[in-house]
């Protein structure tokens, strides 16, 4: 059986909701939201691969715009290392001091393999930056 969700909440809605019960968002109206938006909402997703790739997308756009959501996964999100990886990857990827502020909060996280690979991701963008001087 499908399960549908509510592409704004992620509630489990019917095949043919028009209008999600849960956020009161238009289904019919996300195809017309920006790609970035929709995977801004997909980093939110209640399957966890689909939300590894929409951040790992997110990543790759490398708009700053993306960090709020980019940081409340960081902060509420504290337990899944592999989401979390994601989260600093594409957080590398931007370039913005609030992003480098983000990976640097990181660099106190309490599992070690979170801690290490934000310290190895600030110092590869120092690299970067130190070569392009």
């Amino acid at each position: 059986m499908v399960t549908y969700y509510c592409p704004s909440c992620w509630a489990e809605i019917h095949e043919n909701t028009e209008i999600c019960s849960h956020c009161e968002f238009n289904i019919g109206a996300f195809g017309d939201l920006e790609y970035e938006q929709k995977l801004i909402n997909a980093a939110f997703h209640p399957i966890p691969e689909n939300r590894y790739m929409a951040i790992e997308a997110l990543g790759m756009l490398k708009t700053p715009r993306t960090l709020p959501t980019l940081a409340r996964i960081l902060h509420e999100e504290k337990d899944d290392i592999y989401l979390l990886y994601q989260v600093l990857k594409a957080l590398a990827n931007i370039p913005d001091s609030y992003s480098k502020q983000l990976l640097e909060e990181v660099t106190h996280h309490s599992y070690r393999l979170i801690r290490q690979s934000a310290e190895r991701l600030l110092n590869e963008q120092r690299n970067k930056q130190g070569t392009n001087l």
